[in-house]
């Protein structure tokens, strides 16, 4: 019920930086990449439909470019003031308790919101993961655990 609370206050009062929130419980808990987040706030992720809806959306239907470094830096400190994230020693990377993100996943499922942040997750996955050669194996490797549970889901529609 807490969590609740704190939740609906941050999109009552912050809605950029429930946004922002929504976006990063998808991804592995630790070491989150901050340049991966700056589409949280784009015109598809602002979709007030449910995921009922969520087939006749155009996958690319976002602009990195829709958010101002300003405005991400503050929303990342607003969930900061509310302890949900965290920030790493090293720079550029964030990280939240796995509660924290198990709780906003449970708070998006309510709204009927969920395909609609993991389908974002997986746009920006996409489109900031490397092609895998040689000189690009060490950002695959900080890459890795935020993709990797996606490996074993199968595309809607396939069976066993």
């Amino acid at each position: 019920m807490t969590w609740q609370i704190t939740f609906e206050q941050i999109k009552r009062e912050q809605p950029r930086a429930a946004n922002l929130l929504s976006l990063m419980s998808y991804f592995h808990a630790q070491n989150i990449p901050e340049y991966m987040l700056h589409n949280y706030n784009s015109s598809f992720a602002d979709k007030e439909d449910s995921d009922d809806d969520d087939d006749n959306d155009d996958d690319n239907d976002y602009d990195d470019d829709d958010d101002d470094d300003g405005d991400f830096e503050d929303d990342l400190h607003v969930l900061q003031g509310y302890s949900l994230i965290s920030m790493t020693a090293t720079s550029g990377f964030c990280e939240m308790h796995s509660l924290v993100q198990f709780c906003t996943k449970v708070w998006i499922s309510k709204f009927g919101r969920a395909k609609r942040w993991k389908r974002l997750f997986l746009q920006s996955a996409s489109q900031h993961f490397p092609s895998g050669v040689f000189e690009t194996w060490e950002q695959c490797q900080t890459l890795m655990p935020h993709v990797e549970p996606l490996l074993n889901v199968k595309p809607p529609g396939e069976s066993d």
